[in-house]
Protein backbone atom coordinates (compact mmCIF):
# COMPACT_ATOMS: atom_id res chain seq x y z
CA UNK A 1 0.00 0.00 0.00
CA UNK A 2 1.30 3.42 -0.95
CA UNK A 3 1.39 5.65 2.12
CA UNK A 4 2.05 9.38 2.07
CA UNK A 5 3.88 11.32 4.73
CA UNK A 6 4.13 15.09 5.18
CA UNK A 7 6.23 16.72 7.90
CA UNK A 8 7.02 20.28 8.89
CA UNK A 9 10.64 21.22 8.36
CA UNK A 10 13.19 24.01 8.80
CA UNK A 11 16.53 24.96 7.28
CA UNK A 12 19.68 24.25 9.25
CA UNK A 13 21.30 27.56 8.25
CA UNK A 14 21.05 30.43 5.76
CA UNK A 15 23.38 28.64 3.34
CA UNK A 16 20.93 25.73 3.13
CA UNK A 17 18.05 28.14 2.54
CA UNK A 18 19.96 29.86 -0.29
CA UNK A 19 20.88 26.48 -1.84
CA UNK A 20 17.25 25.37 -1.73
CA UNK A 21 16.03 28.47 -3.55
CA UNK A 22 18.80 28.05 -6.15
CA UNK A 23 17.94 24.38 -6.75
CA UNK A 24 14.19 25.02 -6.97
CA UNK A 25 14.70 28.01 -9.29
CA UNK A 26 16.84 25.92 -11.66
CA UNK A 27 14.23 23.16 -11.70
CA UNK A 28 11.43 25.60 -12.42
CA UNK A 29 13.56 27.29 -15.09
CA UNK A 30 13.77 24.04 -17.07
CA UNK A 31 10.03 23.47 -16.57
CA UNK A 32 9.16 26.91 -17.95
CA UNK A 33 11.59 26.45 -20.85
CA UNK A 34 9.88 23.15 -21.72
CA UNK A 35 6.48 24.87 -21.67
CA UNK A 36 7.71 27.67 -23.93
CA UNK A 37 9.25 25.14 -26.34
CA UNK A 38 5.95 23.28 -26.63
CA UNK A 39 4.13 26.58 -27.21
CA UNK A 40 6.60 27.49 -29.96
CA UNK A 41 5.92 24.33 -31.96
CA UNK A 42 2.18 24.75 -31.50
CA UNK A 43 2.24 28.34 -32.77
CA UNK A 44 4.48 27.28 -35.67
CA UNK A 45 1.93 24.67 -36.72
CA UNK A 46 -0.85 27.23 -36.59
CA UNK A 47 1.03 29.74 -38.77
CA UNK A 48 2.56 27.34 -41.28
CA UNK A 49 1.07 24.16 -42.64
CA UNK A 50 4.01 21.80 -42.67
CA UNK A 51 4.30 18.15 -43.65
CA UNK A 52 6.91 17.70 -40.93
CA UNK A 53 5.19 16.18 -37.90
CA UNK A 54 5.34 18.05 -34.61
CA UNK A 55 7.91 16.50 -32.25
CA UNK A 56 6.47 14.65 -29.29
CA UNK A 57 6.91 16.00 -25.76
CA UNK A 58 10.03 14.40 -24.31
CA UNK A 59 12.19 14.74 -21.21
CA UNK A 60 15.30 16.22 -22.88
CA UNK A 61 16.62 19.30 -21.14
CA UNK A 62 20.26 19.92 -22.12
CA UNK A 63 19.31 22.21 -25.02
CA UNK A 64 17.07 24.30 -22.77
CA UNK A 65 19.88 25.71 -20.61
CA UNK A 66 22.26 28.44 -21.80
CA UNK A 67 24.92 28.78 -19.13
CA UNK A 68 26.08 32.06 -20.65
CA UNK A 69 22.71 33.59 -19.72
CA UNK A 70 22.17 31.72 -16.44
CA UNK A 71 25.64 30.86 -15.09
CA UNK A 72 24.26 30.21 -11.59
CA UNK A 73 22.68 26.96 -12.83
CA UNK A 74 26.20 25.43 -12.95
CA UNK A 75 26.09 25.12 -9.15
CA UNK A 76 23.09 22.75 -9.42
CA UNK A 77 23.47 19.06 -10.38
CA UNK A 78 22.04 18.27 -13.81
CA UNK A 79 19.94 15.46 -12.34
CA UNK A 80 18.16 18.03 -10.16
CA UNK A 81 17.24 20.72 -12.66
CA UNK A 82 16.59 18.04 -15.30
CA UNK A 83 13.58 16.93 -13.22
CA UNK A 84 11.86 20.08 -14.51
CA UNK A 85 11.55 18.48 -17.96
CA UNK A 86 10.12 15.35 -16.35
CA UNK A 87 7.52 17.43 -14.46
CA UNK A 88 6.45 19.12 -17.69
CA UNK A 89 6.23 15.74 -19.41
CA UNK A 90 3.91 14.42 -16.70
CA UNK A 91 1.81 17.60 -16.73
CA UNK A 92 1.42 17.35 -20.51
CA UNK A 93 0.33 13.70 -20.27
CA UNK A 94 -2.32 14.63 -17.69
CA UNK A 95 -3.50 17.40 -20.01
CA UNK A 96 -3.85 14.97 -22.91
CA UNK A 97 -5.99 12.69 -20.72
CA UNK A 98 -8.26 15.61 -19.85
CA UNK A 99 -7.39 15.63 -16.15
CA UNK A 100 -5.85 19.10 -15.96
CA UNK A 101 -5.52 22.25 -17.99
CA UNK A 102 -2.65 22.95 -20.37
CA UNK A 103 0.76 23.43 -18.66
CA UNK A 104 1.65 27.07 -18.24
CA UNK A 105 4.68 29.10 -17.23
CA UNK A 106 4.96 29.48 -13.47
CA UNK A 107 6.54 32.52 -11.84
CA UNK A 108 9.80 31.97 -9.97
CA UNK A 109 10.26 35.23 -8.09
CA UNK A 110 7.91 35.92 -5.15
CA UNK A 111 6.11 32.57 -5.59
CA UNK A 112 5.80 29.25 -3.79
CA UNK A 113 8.85 27.04 -4.27
CA UNK A 114 8.83 23.32 -4.98
CA UNK A 115 11.79 20.97 -5.25
CA UNK A 116 11.51 17.33 -6.34
CA UNK A 117 14.55 15.26 -5.38
CA UNK A 118 15.33 11.78 -6.66
CA UNK A 119 17.09 9.13 -4.58
CA UNK A 120 20.55 9.94 -5.98
CA UNK A 121 20.43 13.53 -4.74
CA UNK A 122 19.21 13.27 -1.16
CA UNK A 123 19.88 11.30 2.01
CA UNK A 124 17.97 11.05 5.29
CA UNK A 125 19.74 10.60 8.60
CA UNK A 126 18.09 10.03 11.96
CA UNK A 127 19.02 12.43 14.76
CA UNK A 128 17.87 12.56 18.34
CA UNK A 129 14.29 11.59 19.13
CA UNK A 130 11.86 12.20 16.26
CA UNK A 131 14.18 14.57 14.39
CA UNK A 132 15.65 13.68 11.01
CA UNK A 133 18.09 15.47 8.72
CA UNK A 134 17.56 15.65 4.96
CA UNK A 135 20.70 16.47 2.96
CA UNK A 136 20.24 17.38 -0.72
CA UNK A 137 22.77 17.84 -3.50
CA UNK A 138 25.71 15.77 -4.75
CA UNK A 139 29.34 15.30 -3.77
CA UNK A 140 30.64 17.66 -6.43
CA UNK A 141 27.77 20.14 -6.08
CA UNK A 142 26.53 20.10 -2.48
CA UNK A 143 23.28 21.74 -1.56
CA UNK A 144 22.08 22.10 2.02
CA UNK A 145 20.41 20.44 4.98
CA UNK A 146 16.82 20.44 6.18
CA UNK A 147 15.56 19.28 9.58
CA UNK A 148 12.10 17.74 9.96
CA UNK A 149 10.28 16.14 12.88
CA UNK A 150 8.58 12.86 12.02
CA UNK A 151 5.50 12.34 14.18
CA UNK A 152 4.83 9.05 12.33
CA UNK A 153 7.05 6.18 11.26
CA UNK A 154 8.08 5.87 7.61
CA UNK A 155 10.19 3.85 5.21
CA UNK A 156 12.97 5.28 3.06
CA UNK A 157 11.33 6.97 0.03
CA UNK A 158 12.49 6.99 -3.59
CA UNK A 159 11.61 10.66 -4.16
CA UNK A 160 11.16 13.60 -1.81
CA UNK A 161 9.13 16.78 -2.40
CA UNK A 162 10.28 19.86 -0.49
CA UNK A 163 7.80 22.74 -0.56
CA UNK A 164 8.22 26.28 0.77
CA UNK A 165 5.12 28.49 0.85
CA UNK A 166 4.06 31.33 3.10
CA UNK A 167 7.11 30.93 5.33
CA UNK A 168 6.21 27.28 5.92
CA UNK A 169 8.59 24.51 4.84
CA UNK A 170 7.33 20.94 4.44
CA UNK A 171 8.87 17.62 3.40
CA UNK A 172 6.52 15.10 1.76
CA UNK A 173 6.99 11.72 0.11
CA UNK A 174 5.32 8.36 -0.58
CA UNK A 175 6.52 4.85 0.17
CA UNK A 176 5.22 1.29 -0.13
CA UNK A 177 4.78 -0.52 3.19
CA UNK A 178 4.36 -3.87 1.46
CA UNK A 179 0.80 -4.37 2.68
CA UNK A 180 -2.11 -4.62 0.27
CA UNK A 181 -5.43 -3.88 2.01
CA UNK A 182 -8.87 -4.82 0.77
CA UNK A 183 -10.54 -2.83 -1.94
CA UNK A 184 -13.79 -1.02 -1.23
CA UNK A 185 -15.81 -3.73 -2.96
CA UNK A 186 -14.05 -6.49 -1.01
CA UNK A 187 -14.75 -4.69 2.28
CA UNK A 188 -18.41 -4.25 1.25
CA UNK A 189 -18.71 -7.97 0.49
CA UNK A 190 -17.17 -8.82 3.85
CA UNK A 191 -19.52 -6.49 5.74
CA UNK A 192 -22.56 -7.84 3.85
CA UNK A 193 -22.00 -11.23 5.52
CA UNK A 194 -22.82 -9.73 8.93
CA UNK A 195 -26.48 -9.02 8.25
CA UNK A 196 -28.42 -5.78 8.66
CA UNK A 197 -28.90 -5.72 12.43
CA UNK A 198 -25.27 -6.56 13.25
CA UNK A 199 -23.93 -4.15 10.65
CA UNK A 200 -26.20 -1.35 11.90
CA UNK A 201 -24.49 -1.47 15.30
CA UNK A 202 -21.13 -0.97 13.57
CA UNK A 203 -22.25 1.92 11.34
CA UNK A 204 -22.06 5.69 11.73
CA UNK A 205 -24.06 8.08 9.58
CA UNK A 206 -23.28 11.75 9.04
CA UNK A 207 -25.41 14.70 8.04
CA UNK A 208 -23.59 17.80 6.83
CA UNK A 209 -25.04 21.28 7.15
CA UNK A 210 -24.24 24.93 7.66
CA UNK A 211 -25.63 25.35 11.18
CA UNK A 212 -23.99 22.12 12.37
CA UNK A 213 -20.98 21.36 10.23
CA UNK A 214 -20.99 17.59 10.72
CA UNK A 215 -23.66 15.75 12.74
CA UNK A 216 -23.14 12.07 13.52
CA UNK A 217 -25.84 9.49 14.18
CA UNK A 218 -24.47 8.87 17.70
CA UNK A 219 -25.50 12.39 18.74
CA UNK A 220 -22.13 14.16 18.48
CA UNK A 221 -21.56 17.12 16.20
CA UNK A 222 -18.24 18.66 15.15
CA UNK A 223 -17.61 22.38 14.90
CA UNK A 224 -14.71 24.78 14.78
CA UNK A 225 -13.55 26.09 18.12
CA UNK A 226 -14.89 29.46 19.24
CA UNK A 227 -11.38 30.93 19.27
CA UNK A 228 -10.85 29.73 15.69
CA UNK A 229 -14.10 31.29 14.49
CA UNK A 230 -13.22 34.55 16.26
CA UNK A 231 -9.78 34.63 14.67
CA UNK A 232 -11.21 33.92 11.22
CA UNK A 233 -13.63 36.84 11.57
CA UNK A 234 -10.75 39.04 12.70
CA UNK A 235 -8.70 37.97 9.68
CA UNK A 236 -11.63 38.73 7.37
CA UNK A 237 -11.99 42.24 8.79
CA UNK A 238 -8.25 42.82 8.41
CA UNK A 239 -8.36 41.47 4.87
CA UNK A 240 -10.96 44.01 3.80
CA UNK A 241 -8.80 46.75 5.27
CA UNK A 242 -5.69 45.49 3.46
CA UNK A 243 -7.60 45.15 0.18
CA UNK A 244 -8.74 48.77 0.36
CA UNK A 245 -5.14 49.87 0.97
CA UNK A 246 -3.93 47.61 -1.87
CA UNK A 247 -6.36 49.24 -4.29
CA UNK A 248 -4.67 52.61 -3.65
CA UNK A 249 -1.11 51.31 -4.04
CA UNK A 250 0.83 51.64 -7.25
CA UNK A 251 1.01 48.34 -9.12
CA UNK A 252 4.44 46.74 -9.04
CA UNK A 253 5.71 48.85 -6.13
CA UNK A 254 7.29 47.46 -2.98
CA UNK A 255 4.35 48.61 -0.82
CA UNK A 256 1.94 46.86 -3.18
CA UNK A 257 3.83 43.56 -2.86
CA UNK A 258 3.88 43.86 0.93
CA UNK A 259 0.12 44.36 1.03
CA UNK A 260 -0.45 41.44 -1.32
CA UNK A 261 1.49 39.19 1.04
CA UNK A 262 -0.64 40.35 3.98
CA UNK A 263 -3.81 39.54 2.06
CA UNK A 264 -2.43 36.12 1.12
CA UNK A 265 -1.54 35.31 4.73
CA UNK A 266 -5.11 36.04 5.84
CA UNK A 267 -6.41 33.53 3.30
CA UNK A 268 -3.75 31.02 4.29
CA UNK A 269 -4.85 31.06 7.94
CA UNK A 270 -8.43 30.09 7.03
CA UNK A 271 -7.15 27.30 4.81
CA UNK A 272 -4.91 25.98 7.57
CA UNK A 273 -7.77 26.01 10.10
CA UNK A 274 -10.10 24.09 7.78
CA UNK A 275 -7.41 21.54 6.96
CA UNK A 276 -6.57 21.05 10.64
CA UNK A 277 -10.28 20.62 11.45
CA UNK A 278 -10.69 18.00 8.71
CA UNK A 279 -7.61 16.09 9.87
CA UNK A 280 -8.61 16.03 13.53
CA UNK A 281 -12.24 15.05 12.91
CA UNK A 282 -11.35 12.33 10.40
CA UNK A 283 -8.72 10.88 12.73
CA UNK A 284 -11.16 10.87 15.66
CA UNK A 285 -13.82 9.10 13.61
CA UNK A 286 -11.51 6.55 11.98
CA UNK A 287 -10.04 5.61 15.37
CA UNK A 288 -13.38 4.78 16.99
CA UNK A 289 -13.46 1.13 18.09
CA UNK A 290 -16.28 -1.11 16.92
CA UNK A 291 -17.15 1.00 13.87
CA UNK A 292 -16.69 -0.65 10.47
CA UNK A 293 -18.83 1.49 8.15
CA UNK A 294 -19.10 5.27 7.68
CA UNK A 295 -21.99 6.63 5.62
CA UNK A 296 -22.33 10.08 4.04
CA UNK A 297 -25.03 11.49 1.83
CA UNK A 298 -24.14 11.91 -1.82
CA UNK A 299 -23.96 15.69 -2.26
CA UNK A 300 -22.89 17.61 -5.34
CA UNK A 301 -20.71 20.05 -3.42
CA UNK A 302 -19.20 21.59 -6.55
CA UNK A 303 -22.64 22.29 -7.90
CA UNK A 304 -23.87 23.67 -4.58
CA UNK A 305 -20.95 26.11 -4.33
CA UNK A 306 -20.66 27.01 -8.02
CA UNK A 307 -21.56 30.50 -9.19
CA UNK A 308 -24.88 30.79 -11.04
CA UNK A 309 -24.63 31.08 -14.80
CA UNK A 310 -24.71 34.59 -16.13
CA UNK A 311 -27.96 35.71 -17.74
CA UNK A 312 -28.20 38.23 -20.54
CA UNK A 313 -31.04 39.91 -22.35
CA UNK A 314 -31.42 40.23 -26.11
CA UNK A 315 -28.99 43.17 -26.16
CA UNK A 316 -26.28 41.38 -24.21
CA UNK A 317 -26.99 43.29 -20.98
CA UNK A 318 -26.47 41.21 -17.82
CA UNK A 319 -29.55 40.27 -15.80
CA UNK A 320 -30.02 39.29 -12.16
CA UNK A 321 -29.13 35.65 -11.50
CA UNK A 322 -29.27 35.44 -7.70
CA UNK A 323 -25.48 35.32 -7.27
CA UNK A 324 -25.52 37.45 -4.10
CA UNK A 325 -28.15 35.30 -2.45
CA UNK A 326 -26.20 32.13 -3.18
CA UNK A 327 -22.81 33.57 -2.16
CA UNK A 328 -23.59 33.34 1.57
CA UNK A 329 -24.63 29.68 1.32
CA UNK A 330 -21.57 28.79 -0.77
CA UNK A 331 -19.30 30.53 1.72
CA UNK A 332 -20.82 28.59 4.60
CA UNK A 333 -20.42 25.28 2.78
CA UNK A 334 -16.80 25.91 1.82
CA UNK A 335 -15.89 27.00 5.34
CA UNK A 336 -17.32 23.73 6.73
CA UNK A 337 -14.69 21.55 5.01
CA UNK A 338 -17.25 18.91 4.02
CA UNK A 339 -15.28 17.41 1.16
CA UNK A 340 -11.93 17.56 2.97
CA UNK A 341 -13.27 15.69 5.98
CA UNK A 342 -14.80 12.95 3.85
CA UNK A 343 -11.65 12.59 1.72
CA UNK A 344 -9.35 12.39 4.74
CA UNK A 345 -11.66 9.94 6.49
CA UNK A 346 -11.74 7.68 3.45
CA UNK A 347 -8.00 7.04 3.27
CA UNK A 348 -7.59 6.90 7.06
CA UNK A 349 -10.42 4.39 7.34
CA UNK A 350 -8.99 2.26 4.53
CA UNK A 351 -5.72 1.92 6.45
CA UNK A 352 -7.80 0.48 9.31
CA UNK A 353 -9.83 -1.85 7.01
CA UNK A 354 -12.98 0.28 7.34
CA UNK A 355 -15.33 1.44 4.58
CA UNK A 356 -16.67 4.89 3.68
CA UNK A 357 -19.67 5.02 1.32
CA UNK A 358 -22.26 7.48 0.03
CA UNK A 359 -26.02 7.03 -0.19
CA UNK A 360 -28.67 9.09 -2.03
CA UNK A 361 -29.66 12.18 -0.10
CA UNK A 362 -33.32 12.23 -1.19
CA UNK A 363 -35.84 12.62 1.68
CA UNK A 364 -33.26 12.03 4.41
CA UNK A 365 -34.32 15.26 6.12
CA UNK A 366 -38.09 14.57 5.79
CA UNK A 367 -38.15 10.91 6.82
CA UNK A 368 -38.71 9.86 10.44
CA UNK A 369 -35.91 7.64 11.67
CA UNK A 370 -38.27 5.95 14.16
CA UNK A 371 -41.38 5.00 12.16
CA UNK A 372 -40.32 5.76 8.57
CA UNK A 373 -43.00 8.40 7.87
CA UNK A 374 -41.90 10.74 5.08
CA UNK A 375 -43.61 14.12 4.84
CA UNK A 376 -42.59 17.69 4.26
CA UNK A 377 -44.59 18.73 7.35
CA UNK A 378 -42.18 16.79 9.61
CA UNK A 379 -39.66 19.65 9.43
CA UNK A 380 -41.04 22.32 11.73
CA UNK A 381 -37.95 24.47 11.29
CA UNK A 382 -34.37 24.25 10.20
CA UNK A 383 -33.34 22.61 13.48
CA UNK A 384 -36.47 20.84 14.80
CA UNK A 385 -37.96 17.60 13.48
CA UNK A 386 -41.36 16.33 14.69
CA UNK A 387 -42.98 13.32 13.09
CA UNK A 388 -46.66 13.84 12.20
CA UNK A 389 -47.38 10.12 12.75
CA UNK A 390 -45.54 9.06 15.92
CA UNK A 391 -44.90 12.57 17.33
CA UNK A 392 -41.18 11.80 17.80
CA UNK A 393 -39.26 15.07 18.31
CA UNK A 394 -35.49 15.53 17.96
CA UNK A 395 -32.88 17.62 16.21
CA UNK A 396 -33.38 17.62 12.45
CA UNK A 397 -29.71 17.04 11.63
CA UNK A 398 -29.45 14.11 14.03
CA UNK A 399 -32.59 12.55 12.55
CA UNK A 400 -31.12 12.89 9.05
CA UNK A 401 -27.88 11.28 10.24
CA UNK A 402 -29.85 8.29 11.59
CA UNK A 403 -31.64 7.92 8.24
CA UNK A 404 -28.32 8.02 6.40
CA UNK A 405 -26.94 5.40 8.78
CA UNK A 406 -29.90 3.06 8.20
CA UNK A 407 -29.76 3.52 4.43
CA UNK A 408 -26.03 2.77 4.28
CA UNK A 409 -26.26 -0.35 6.44
CA UNK A 410 -29.22 -1.63 4.38
CA UNK A 411 -27.50 -1.10 1.02
CA UNK A 412 -24.30 -2.85 2.11
CA UNK A 413 -26.09 -5.75 3.84
CA UNK A 414 -28.27 -6.38 0.76
CA UNK A 415 -25.34 -6.17 -1.63
CA UNK A 416 -26.83 -3.12 -3.38
CA UNK A 417 -23.81 -0.88 -2.94
CA UNK A 418 -21.11 -0.76 -5.59
CA UNK A 419 -18.06 1.45 -5.93
CA UNK A 420 -18.86 4.67 -7.72
CA UNK A 421 -17.00 5.19 -10.97
CA UNK A 422 -15.75 8.75 -11.36
CA UNK A 423 -15.31 10.10 -14.87
CA UNK A 424 -12.85 12.98 -14.98
CA UNK A 425 -13.50 15.60 -17.60
CA UNK A 426 -11.64 18.78 -18.44
CA UNK A 427 -13.74 21.80 -17.52
CA UNK A 428 -13.73 24.54 -20.16
CA UNK A 429 -15.03 27.99 -19.35
CA UNK A 430 -17.74 29.25 -21.67
CA UNK A 431 -17.22 32.59 -23.35
CA UNK A 432 -19.30 35.58 -22.38
CA UNK A 433 -21.90 36.24 -25.06
CA UNK A 434 -21.93 39.54 -26.86
CA UNK A 435 -24.80 41.55 -28.26
CA UNK A 436 -24.16 40.11 -31.74
CA UNK A 437 -23.94 36.51 -30.54
CA UNK A 438 -27.27 36.48 -28.64
CA UNK A 439 -29.99 34.66 -30.50
CA UNK A 440 -33.62 35.59 -30.04
CA UNK A 441 -36.64 33.52 -30.78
Amino acid sequence: MIIGRKFKAKFVDDASRSAYFTFSAAQMLVYNASVEEARYFESFDRKFISSVPRPEIDQKYSHLIDFAVVPWVKSVPSGVYGVGAYLHYQAHKRFQKGLTSKPRVHPIKNADRHLLLTKSYFSIRKLKGQWYELTFGSKSKPGGRVLFKAHQSFEMPVTVYVTCRQRALTVSFNFDDGQYPESDQEMADRLAMMGYEELLDKTLGFDRGVARKIQSSCGEHYELLDIQQERIKRKQRSRKHYQRILARRQKGSQNSRKMRRRVARSFQYESNVRQDFAHQVSHQLASQPGIELFVFEDLNIKGMTAKPKAKYDANGKPLRNGAKAKAGLAKGILSSAWAKTQTYLKYKARCRHKLVIEVPSAYTSQKCSHCGCTAKENRLSQSVFRCTRCQMTMNADENAALNIRQAGAWMVSQGQWSEKKVKRLLRVKSAKPTAHSVTTK
